[in-house]
């Protein structure tokens, strides 16, 4: 069930404000037209409606019955007087008054009940005193014109009771549904604001990480420069091995031929030796028939043999400088 929130309390207000101000007019205009004591008596009579007012106004019971009281005791007390003192206009738009009253309160219930209530009251004034509701004379027609104009203002009010609720409510919908949406606003400002501050520091430490990304590639600028330097460094040095191993080939290249020209005349001699001891053997052979040439040959087998040692000096030579060759040819294979 959907929460009144309509301000009744103020329409109570204004109906003990109106209810005191009509009687007070009242009784002022008795005392001008009847002089002090009549309106002193005119206050007299109106004084309960002024009690009734205050305490119903302080009564602990339903608003819209509370209301429906404001509404219905002028009305009754109006019939009263209709009944006892006669007709005077002024109680009639009193009547009409507290049927305006009513629609203040944007109730069709209310609007309705009052309007029941004060038809009631004027049929029972037509049955006990007809002249009280229009004068002398009155005739029923003229009682059911009266009914049906005050009806027809009942239901225009009723339908402005309807509306003009319908619109409180659609009022207090909206009202909810903005509060609800400013709730939602205010948790959508917040969240933004949090990401804002999310972003914040994140955009903090991304120049953070940036500083720190510019120091490291001035570092690794530096060092590349370094390492660039270096490399030119190797490529010179490898420049200078290249051309020491180039040198050390060639030099290696002039042993080998030399290597091939001492082992081609270490085969020429090898070949005079095994023909100079073919020799000895002949020369041994003929040892007994030729005993005068011994002499000679043994000097020559003397220097025969010193030519081998001669050569076996040089194969010696030649082998250390080929081993020589060899290592430099392993060492700059090496590197």
């Amino acid at each position: 069930m959907q929460q009144d929130t309509y301000n009744i309390q103020r329409v109570h207000k204004i109906s003990v404000f109106m209810t005191c101000l009509i009687i007070i007019l009242m009784v002022i205009n008795a005392a001008i037209v009847g002089g002090i004591e009549e309106g002193i008596k005119r206050a007299i009579q109106a004084s309960p409606c002024i009690i009734l007012a205050v305490i119903n106004y302080f009564l602990p019971i339903n608003d819209y019955v509370k209301g429906l009281i404001f509404g219905i005791v002028p009305p009754m007390t109006m019939c009263v007087l209709l009944i006892l003192a006669g007709f005077e206009i002024n109680r009639h738009y009193i009547i009409w008054c507290t049927v305006a009253l009513m629609a203040l309160y944007f109730k069709k219930e209310i609007t309705i009940a009052h309007g029941i209530v004060v038809n009631i009251c004027l049929l029972i004034v037509f049955l006990v005193n007809p002249d009280g509701i229009a004068g002398p004379g009155t005739t029923l027609d003229l009682f059911l014109f009266i009914i049906i104009i005050m009806d027809a203002a009942i239901i225009l009010l009723y339908y402005l009771s309807k509306w003009g609720r319908e619109l409180v409510n659609e009022s207090v919908e909206k009202e909810a549904q903005t509060s609800d949406l400013l709730n939602k606003l205010q948790i959508t400002f917040d969240q933004v604001e949090n990401s804002t501050n999310t972003i914040d520091n994140r955009i903090t430490e991304l120049n953070t990480n940036i500083n720190s990304i510019a120091e490291s590639s001035k570092n690794i600028t530096a060092a590349m420069q370094e390492m660039a330097k270096s490399i030119q460094e190797e490529a010179g040095s490898v420049y200078e091995i290249n051309k020491t191993m180039a040198d050390s080939l060639e030099i290696v290249y002039e042993t080998r031929d030399i290597s091939k020209g001492i082992s081609s005349k270490a085969d020429k001699v090898n070949e005079k030796v095994t023909l100079g001891w073919d020799t000895m053997q002949q020369m041994n052979n003929q040892f007994n028939i030729i005993s005068d040439t011994i002499t000679i040959a043994n000097n020559t087998v003397y220097e025969l043999q010193s030519s081998m040692n001669t050569v076996n000096k040089l194969l010696e030579e030649i082998t250390q400088i080929a081993s020589q060759t060899n290592l430099l040819a392993l060492n700059a294979a090496i590197e």
